[in-house]
């Protein structure tokens, strides 16, 4: 059976006669009529009832009519897939800033240590749901996000992770916490819940950064959004607010020798790095490595790196 055949059947399903047919696909009449009667010959059943007043569906035909475009939608995926895993061209890992500077050194380590001399180049973009929209579009074959779980609702926050274009792999936990300077009176606690933040000036990175997902609205007090979490923790430093930031951002940060993390109870919400990648993506090949190495290059910020669930995706 050959897809030539299946799409002449599927247009002379919608025109009810050989001739409309044969003018939307730009062939003689004589030609469909042809390979019409290949294909039931092939599948060795009658597809079509034929009278003067046109071309009526058989039982068999209408199976076909109903599945046929299925069919065909599935071989323009497999063609794609296929030439999408025959490419040179040099596998691109999309995020944001501060996972970028975080996170995605240990999965280029992770990515050179399995495929040596391999390539892979990094796109920073300015907020989680371009990295989505860049995998989604095939500029980019992996992203990594922030998202905030809701535990009790069991739904994710980030807007763009509702999208199902995409596959979704929950890597690690990660852990929430408050930096502030070495001075301040909350820098003595092993642990802070959201009732010890009353009365604090608290900080975070922009609004779009997933640490304001669902969080926020248990806040005693209201965030100040700074243009970067660079900014916050240097104001935080300087004893002008607390930072609620993804623990391994605080570590990383140039104001880390001046800063105090202390680890945030944030329940009922759980914040995850979470890496998207496109279904139509053959896991195969360097690609299936890419893959490999941002399960197991991330950290969530207790120097503790657990393997993502990608087995699903091998």
């Amino acid at each position: 059976m050959e897809i030539r055949h299946v799409r002449t059947f599927l247009a002379v399903a919608e025109h009810r006669t050989v001739l409309g047919a044969a003018a939307a696909l730009d062939l003689a009449p004589s030609s469909v009529s042809q390979q019409i009667r290949v294909l039931e010959r092939v599948l060795g059943v009658q597809l079509y009832h034929r009278s003067s007043s046109g071309m009526r569906l058989t039982d068999a035909g209408l199976v076909l009519a109903a599945q046929g475009p299925e069919f065909l939608d599935r071989w323009a995926r497999l063609g794609r897939s296929v030439t999408a895993a025959a490419t040179t061209a040099p596998l691109r890992v999309a995020s944001t800033e501060h996972m970028v500077a975080t996170q995605i050194p240990g999965i280029l380590r992770e990515f050179g240590n399995r495929v040596p001399g391999s390539t892979v180049a990094v796109d920073t973009l300015s907020d989680p749901t371009r990295v989505v929209d860049a995998v989604a579009s095939g500029s980019a074959d992996v992203g990594l996000v922030l998202d905030m779980h809701d535990d009790a609702a069991d739904r994710w926050l980030l807007p763009a992770t509702q999208r199902t274009d995409v596959c979704y792999a929950d890597l690690v936990p990660v852990t929430t916490a408050i930096a502030m300077a070495s001075g301040h009176s909350l820098a003595r606690h092993k642990r802070l819940t959201i009732a010890d933040l009353v009365g604090e000036h608290i900080l975070s990175g922009p609004r779009r950064c997933a640490t304001h997902l669902g969080i926020e609205d248990m806040l005693p007090e209201p965030m100040e959004s700074m243009p970067s979490l660079v900014v916050a923790f240097s104001w935080a430093a300087n004893g002008l607010g607390v930072v609620m930031a993804p623990k391994f951002a605080i570590g990383r940060t140039s104001a880390a020798g001046q800063l105090v993390a202390v680890d945030l109870d944030i329940a009922p919400h759980t914040s995850w790095i979470r890496m998207v990648w496109s279904p139509e993506r053959p896991v195969v090949g360097d690609f299936r490595d890419l893959l490999y190495a941002a399960s197991v290059g991330v950290n969530g910020g207790d120097e503790v790196t657990q393997p993502g669930e990608i087995a699903a995706a091998s």
